[in-house]
Order: structure tokens, then sequence, then C-alpha cells
């Protein structure tokens, strides 16, 4: 098994692409969770609105070129081609299966003569179905799987399975997004067939959940040489989470709905809360730790979208807006700003008044987290307003001393004048 591994790494290492090499992106990081229909990436003019983010993930199915008059590799190839920074991803799931799914007859197939589906007692019977629909069935995603005539559990053989199918044919890739990567199981069920239930809070159901998981990358990271593998980390940043078993193995990920939705930690933690879940997410990852905020709203609330990028901004994450779906494409003023470097550390407390500073080459940040009330703040020095047209109030282009932020709200500011070697400003204290 490990000397098949090895071999096909050296194979496919003459088309990698060193992605961790790039040169890290000035802020704010933009990212782009492209996965929703209509899938339409053949779309030159769309290829070039997807190469102005610095991270894009894109949905991918076999045989999801025909009648596209492309391929995904030309796909990717286009969007580099307008910059060739920007990293592209393929989204893929190995924890479910949709019964009414037609593209996957391959995988289908192998799921049923290995009985590689979750029960409730054992390794065969009723499978168990998932908590996201009445025709989606759980797949046995961990090393307590039965191995198949070639000595591999379901996450081995998947992990070969997406590169020879996915990999092989778009080597131009920067690596895959694995969705659904819980740190827990969200279902009650035997993981290690044992004939005993294990329920979803168990020791037992925890470590196999995340052995199959570290499974799967440690594969994938065998088979892709110099590529990243990203995934979705949503639910690692809880205060109560246990990542033992994960941690140090992804190297990057979005929080998906950290901000925005009913899903979002701020609902119960508040504002620090949030941060915390952030952090201790962006913690548990490998580098780049290429991490993901997500944000859902509605584009024409400003003041809510600045309040989210605000609060990304004061960690090094990427910042990713969604309009309750992931299709569209949506760009606000503050995405035209370069920010340069960050010159100051990520704040772990309140600047002045309760609001949070982070310092940049070419501007400063200000968030005013949620119940801190209105709050007016006085500037060391003169500031600038960035020139926008969407929100021409907030976003004037004046000069500014000092300014009001409302309670949820959040402000990108440009320095007056150019620094030639900036440095955070000695007279800003933190309280």
């Amino acid at each position: 098994m490990i000397r098949t591994l090895v071999t096909v790494s050296f194979l496919l290492s003459s088309a990698s692409v060193l992605a961790q090499s790039l040169p890290e992106p000035s802020f704010p990081r933009l990212a782009l969770y492209s996965i929703g229909s209509p899938h339409n990436y053949e779309d030159t003019t769309r290829q070039s609105q997807m190469a102005k983010f610095d991270l894009v993930i894109l949905n991918v199915w076999p045989n999801w070129e025909s009648g596209r008059g492309t391929t995904m590799e030309q796909v990717v190839r286009g969007i580099k081609s307008r910059n060739s920074t920007t990293r592209v991803f393929l989204y893929v799931a190995n924890n479910e299966y949709d019964d009414t799914w037609t593209a996957w007859p391959e995988l289908k197939a192998k799921l049923d003569a290995e009985r590689w589906w979750v029960y409730q007692s054992g390794g065969d019977g009723v499978r168990v179905k998932s908590t996201w629909g009445t025709t989606h069935y759980i797949i046995n995603n961990t090393q307590g799987s039965r191995r198949d005539a070639g000595g591999r559990t379901f996450p081995e053989w998947f992990a070969q399975y997406i590169v020879d199918t996915f990999y092989r044919p778009n080597p131009s890739i920067d690596g895959f997004f694995l969705d659904n990567t819980f740190w827990k199981p969200r279902v009650d069920s035997d993981w290690n067939r044992d004939g005993t239930t294990d329920p979803q809070d168990s020791e037992v159901a925890r470590l196999m959940m995340q052995e199959g998981l570290r499974r799967h990358f440690e594969v994938m990271s065998a088979l892709m040489p110099g590529k990243i593998q990203i995934a979705n980390v949503a639910d690692f940043g809880g205060d109560n989470t246990n990542l033992a078993g994960i941690s140090g193995i992804i190297q990057g990920g979005i929080i998906e709905h950290m901000l925005g939705s009913q899903y979002s930690p701020e609902r119960w933690v508040g504002w620090p809360g949030t941060m915390r879940h952030y952090r201790k997410t962006r913690a548990a990852l490998a580098g780049p730790k290429l991490t993901v905020c997500h944000q859902e709203g509605e584009p024409s609330k400003y003041r809510d979208f600045r309040y989210g990028l605000a609060t990304c901004l004061m960690d090094d994450g990427y910042y990713f807006f969604s309009p309750g779906n992931f299709h569209d494409i949506v760009w606000f003023d503050e995405f035209d700003v370069d920010l340069g470097r960050a010159i100051s550390s990520t704040p772990t407390s309140s600047w002045h008044k309760g609001v949070y500073r982070r310092d940049f080459e070419r501007g400063i940040v200000l968030v005013n987290p949620k119940d801190n009330g209105p709050q007016d703040v006085q500037l060391e020095s003169e500031f600038r307003r960035i020139a926008g047209r969407q929100d021409p109030t907030v976003n004037s282009g004046q000069a500014v001393h000092s300014l009001r932020l409302e309670d949820r709200d959040g402000i990108v500011l440009l320095r007056a004048s150019a620094l030639a070697r900036p440095v955070a400003p000695s007279n800003v204290r933190v309280e």
C-alpha cells in the first residue's frame, strides 16, 4: 500500500505546482465558494470575475465537461491566466451519497459492493439516513469501514478515486476542498461495525470520525505532493470541540456561516465568542492556514457587510460573502482597496471604548462589536475614508480625525499619506 502511494506520488509530482510557495496576498484577502448552480465556469466573463479573488472553490463531478465545450483544466488555466496567484480548489464530499444522483455510477457501485454505508448495527442491513435529506445516506468514512480486495478502507480508496478522476486530468488545481468535515458525527451509528450503536457524542464516535478524516488527508497529501488540502471546518471552533485527532493535518478551510445566518456563533456566544471560534479553528489548521470567514447576508446592507469584513480582518483569514446562494458573485467597494501587509498583530483586546483595531501598511480597520453600543472614536492622526459608490455617505473619500461607529459596525480607513516603511503608531493605546 505505502509503496503504491509513493509510486503514484512520483508520477504526479511532475505536474504538481508547488501551491504553498505562492506569496501571501495583501489584505483584504478574498475567497469565492462558487459551488452552486448553474455551474457555468466555461463562461470567460465569469472566469475574469473569479480571477479577482485570492482563493476560489469550484464544483465538479464525473463528466462535468460534457456539452460545455471546455474542460475543467482549461477553466482553471483560464482563471490563472488572468491572475497567476489565484488558488483554485475542487469541491468533493465523502460523508454521504444521494440515491437520486446519476453522475457517480462508479462510486455508487463501489459503495454497494463493499457495503461502505453506515448501519445502525453491524456491517449490513438498513442504511442510516443523513440529516440532510430523505434520499441521502451516510457513508462510513472512517477507518472502521471494511477493507476491499486491495486492502483499502473507504477513506483510502476515495482519496485515490478523486485523485484519479479529478486531479490527473486537472493538474493545474491547487488542491481539493472536502465538505462536511465534522469534528464528531451527526448521527448515532455503528462506525466500527462491532454490533453496537455508537452515540454521536461518544468518544468512540469522535475518535473514529477524526481518524478517518486524518487518513483521508494523509493519503491526499501523499498522492498530491506540493498541493494543498482544505475543508469545511464550520464546527471546529466551538468552545466544547475536541480536535485532538485532526489538528495539524488540514491546511485550510471555510468557517461556513461564521456570520449572518441562524447557524452563526455570534447568535449564542456574541462577537468575543465568534473571535474565539475563528482563532481556535485557525490554530487547528496546518500551514499555510487558508482560513475563510464566510458571511451570509443581503448585499445592500453595507453596514452588516463592513462588520463582517472588519471582523475577518482582525486575524489573517480570507473573506467570503454570499447572498444566500453559492453562485452569485458579489463585489464591494472595499474589495478594491489594497491595505498591504498587516503591521500590527491580531488584537486580543479592544483599542478604545470597546472598539477593536488592526493596522496595515496603507490603512487601518476598526470593528465595533455587537452590543457595544454606538461609539465616537478619536484617531491619532488624519485618515481618509475610501471613495466608494455603494455607500457614499460612509465611503465618501473624506479625511477624518474622528468618527462614529454604530453598534455592530466596521470600517476600512486609508492612511492620509503613504509610509515608506510603515510601522504601527506608538501612540495607539490598547485598553
